[in-house]
């Protein structure tokens, strides 16, 4: 039987969290702390994604990130464009936005306290709508297209 995209995104968040506690518990390994924080991170974002896969039937589209583009006359286009990174592959949601669409679902909806967590940051600020601070403040649009306040 052919391993889908989701287990193997799992396998992919297990390798990451199980490296983030060799890297920690290694007492004379510098910069220790923050390599566990980005590999759990990454563990955690890869678990989200693989949910979404799982809810949509293992359908890559799902996470990928998509855009509207700006036409000859300058108005903005109704198809939505596959967003490309640099070297040309398709950009997936990120972490934020992966959480934003979980908790959409009914199936995996967050908790209240969760909720109320993610809210706070340490400015002040709500990433309720998918904006990050920075964004905020430059004017950048979310995630899902709207506009930062």
């Amino acid at each position: 039987m052919r391993v889908t995209i989701a287990t193997r995104l799992v396998e992919k968040a297990e390798a990451a969290l199980v490296s983030a506690i060799e890297t920690y518990n290694k007492p004379s390994y510098r910069y220790r702390e923050e390599t566990f924080a980005l590999l759990a991170l990454n563990a955690w974002e890869l678990l989200l994604k693989a949910k979404i896969l799982s809810d949509h039937a293992n359908r890559l589209r799902s996470i990928y990130e998509y855009e509207r583009r700006a036409t000859r006359n300058g108005n903005t286009s109704k198809k939505l464009y596959l967003k490309r990174n640099r070297s040309g592959n398709p950009q997936t949601i990120s972490l934020g936005r992966a959480i934003i669409l979980l908790d959409q679902s009914a199936a995996t909806r967050l908790s209240p306290a969760v909720k109320a967590n993610r809210k706070r940051s340490p400015g002040g600020l709500s990433y309720a709508a998918g904006c990050m601070p920075w964004q905020r403040s430059s004017g950048v649009g979310s995630q899902d297209g709207a506009r930062c306040p």
